[in-house]
């Protein structure tokens, strides 16, 4: 960070720890010149690191930002299931077709109340707060008419 972007408070606290060395014995600053400066190059690579975490969430927030809008709209039905999906859905589920595969026993979704609903997902939303663990012991009877219009 450059010394003019400091806040006030840094600023000041750099101030008086500068003073401060100035004001020890003559024999004992140099130590205290050398542990300021590497104070300094310290914050400076926290700022470095911080400016390069920022980066990177900016980043990965805009590749969540386009996945979530795509399954918004495939929830709404606004817009139909990719083909490029669908297609690795498959291939995935063909390397995972093995035995421990076979093996494993599951409950049956209910899905009757969008079978005759021609696209789109409608309580979407409900019925996966409803099969979360933590947060369907929250839900009571009347949070569900509110919760399906998520």
């Amino acid at each position: 960070m450059l010394p003019h972007m400091l806040d006030v408070d840094q600023k000041d606290f750099e101030y008086k720890m500068s003073k401060t060395i100035l004001l020890m014995p003559e024999e004992v600053q140099d130590r205290f010149k050398a542990v300021k400066v590497l104070y300094d190059t310290e914050r400076q690579i926290d700022d470095e690191e911080e400016a390069l975490y920022r980066a990177l969430e900016l980043k990965y927030d805009a590749l969540y930002r386009e996945v979530y809008e795509e399954r918004k709209q495939v929830l709404a039905g606004t817009k139909l299931p990719a083909e490029e999906a669908l297609a690795q859905y498959t291939n995935r589920a063909k390397e995972l077709d093995d035995e421990d595969f076979k093996k494993l026993e599951v409950q049956s979704c209910d899905v009757k109340e969008i079978q005759n609903c021609p696209s789109g997902v409608p309580g979407f939303w409900l019925r996966s707060m409803l099969n979360h663990g933590g947060i369907s012991r929250l839900i009571q009877e009347k949070d569900r008419p509110i919760l399906m219009h998520l």
